[in-house]
């Protein structure tokens, strides 16, 4: 019976050694190539329920207890679930916001940009919910969707569970005016290539902490934190932009920023930083010493409206590739004095004129 069923169930072809189990009344194939089907073969995608008898891949079979081989479930979910991106928060529902919609996440476009692709004919937003995200308000699980409805007012807790490594956090938190409070110190993003208008109209987040965040593959930061009129602090000593080659209006209107740390800028691709600081008017320092400005093609309105900033230390500034400054320094009403350099200054006489400059000749 052995030697019948061997014969049954064993054959050649394309010299690849095809053996044939059966499982509970149906065959799954296995290959091995002629040269590498030896005595080791894997075990590490099946089960054995019962470890008695072992099956051996070699030229004798047994069929006994074959309904006990069984494949492991994680073999058939393509998805893996050793990555957990978690990022809680808190939302300040008022009294006229309850029972309205309240975008908490733009996840219209963010989650589109993320998810779109990855799994086969899933593109609606409960199934990506089941497979790749977990929404929990105030400790209950929900519907991951755009808008939400809270019945009280007061402080809600919302934590967000991502499942999968994320590349574009573009507009992520767009518009979400009622969050008072993020926690990111569990959220990964590490394969991120988008941030821009990623915290853009979050207008009650006061204290940002980002030193968590990797932006070693970031491209873009146009517009970050585009309108967070009330950030205080704002803690960036980790961004490693290198590979950043926009930050157009990246502190548009944080209007309550005191100072802003960016020793750890590497602006050496940067092309765009007009309007960067525009209408800080908070603002009272900048230390802009770690700047490379040798690629960048504009800086229009790039101090405008900063009306505090009293010293301002352009002399490393490398304009020869600038080709748009206009209104640079528009309503700088403050500002003292400007330590530039000869290049800098002979291209815009006219406008610094104004002020107290300090020049300093590069050879």
């Amino acid at each position: 019976m052995k030697t019948k069923l061997k014969e049954n169930l064993t054959e050649q072809k394309d010299d690849n050694k095809i053996i044939l189990i059966r499982k509970r009344k149906r065959f799954k194939k296995i290959y091995r190539s002629k040269k590498k089907f030896k005595k080791k073969i894997s075990f590490k995608k099946l089960k054995i329920k019962n470890r008695k008898k072992y099956f051996s891949f070699n030229d004798s079979y047994s069929s006994e207890k074959e309904e006990n081989i069984e494949e492991s479930d994680s073999d058939q979910n393509p998805i893996s679930y050793d990555i957990t991106n978690e990022i809680t928060l808190n939302l300040s529902i008022q009294e006229k916001d309850i029972n309205n919609d309240i975008n908490f996440i733009n996840n219209n476009y963010f989650l589109e940009n993320n998810f779109q692709g990855i799994l086969i004919n899933q593109n609606k937003l409960k199934e990506l919910n089941n497979e790749n995200t977990a929404l929990f308000i105030d400790d209950e699980k929900c519907e991951f969707k755009k808008y939400n409805k809270f019945g009280k007012k007061g402080d809600h807790t919302i934590k967000l569970k991502f499942y999968i490594f994320l590349k574009n956090g573009s507009h992520m938190f767009l518009g979400c005016k009622n969050i008072s409070n993020i926690d990111l110190s569990l959220f990964k993003t590490d394969k991120m290539t988008y941030m821009s208008g990623m915290f853009n109209g979050c207008q009650n987040i006061k204290n940002l902490n980002l030193s968590s965040f990797n932006t070693r593959y970031v491209i873009n930061m146009t517009g970050m934190f585009y309108d967070c009129y009330n950030l205080i602090n704002l803690n960036l000593t980790s961004f490693d932009t290198k590979n950043v080659t926009n930050l157009n209006s990246i502190f548009y209107n944080c209007k309550s920023l005191i100072h802003i740390n960016l020793s750890s800028f590497n602006t050496i691709k940067v092309t765009d930083m007009s309007y960067m600081f525009y209408n800080c008017y908070n603002l009272k320092y900048l230390d802009l010493s770690s700047f490379d400005t040798r690629n960048v093609h504009n800086m229009s309105y790039m101090f405008a409206n900063c009306n505090r900033l009293m010293n301002l230390n352009l002399s490393s500034f490398d304009v020869k590739n600038v080709k748009k400054k206009v209104h640079m320094f528009d309503d700088c009403d403050n500002l003292e004095n400007i330590i530039i350099n000869n290049t800098l200054y002979g291209q815009m006489s006219q406008e610094l004129s104004k002020f107290t400059v300090t020049i300093v000749y590069l050879e």
